[in-house]
């Protein structure tokens, strides 16, 4: 019986020290609110797995990397974008970017390696695969918004009218 009141002390005490390391883990490491809409997050505080020298790198040329990302999308889409983050990412350097320009609203990121801020010229892009792409779909769903934006808002209104009569599950007011 002895050994029984031991084991469930000793299992008790660990359980309830692991769930504070973690719990102060979690609080120390975010840097943006845990929730937020998602038109206001643009990128900030997110930090994929990468090198140390990456991360690094990424902070030491931050402006360079910021220049590529906007003229990136001005050489490939002739739209106006803003970095908003530069992280390491693999072993090369990603490019968070905003555009609001045209009427439309996208956010997307632009993955590149080390050796891109010695490139000089246009940044207009060769790549046919999945980089590319995605590119294009974040793109084209902006102006897909843009040229539906009657009806998403007729869509959305029609929702809240209607909210309290069906009781929508997940619908926010934002």
């Amino acid at each position: 019986m002895k050994k029984i009141y031991c084991a469930i002390l000793t299992l008790s005490l660990l359980l309830f020290g692991c769930s504070t390391i973690n719990h102060h883990l979690n609080k120390t490491s975010q840097s943006v609110p845990e929730e937020m809409p998602a038109s206001k997050y643009v990128g900030q505080g997110f930090q994929p797995k990468a090198e140390k020298s990456a991360i690094e790198y990424a902070k030491k040329h931050r402006k360079e990397y910021e220049k590529l990302g906007e003229q990136f999308f001005k050489d490939n889409f002739s739209l106006n974008v803003k970095a908003t983050n530069v992280v390491g990412s693999g072993d090369g350097v990603e490019v968070f970017v905003h555009c609001d320009d045209h009427d439309i609203v996208f956010n997307a990121s632009i993955p590149f390696d080390k050796e891109s801020i010695h490139e000089k010229g246009s940044m207009r892009s060769h790549d046919n695969g999945d980089n590319m792409s995605t590119m294009v779909g974040t793109v084209l769903s902006g102006f897909e918004y843009r040229a539906q934006k009657e009806k998403y808002d007729n869509l959305t209104r029609t929702l809240k009218e209607n909210q309290s009569k069906y009781q929508y599950t997940g619908y926010t007011k934002d």
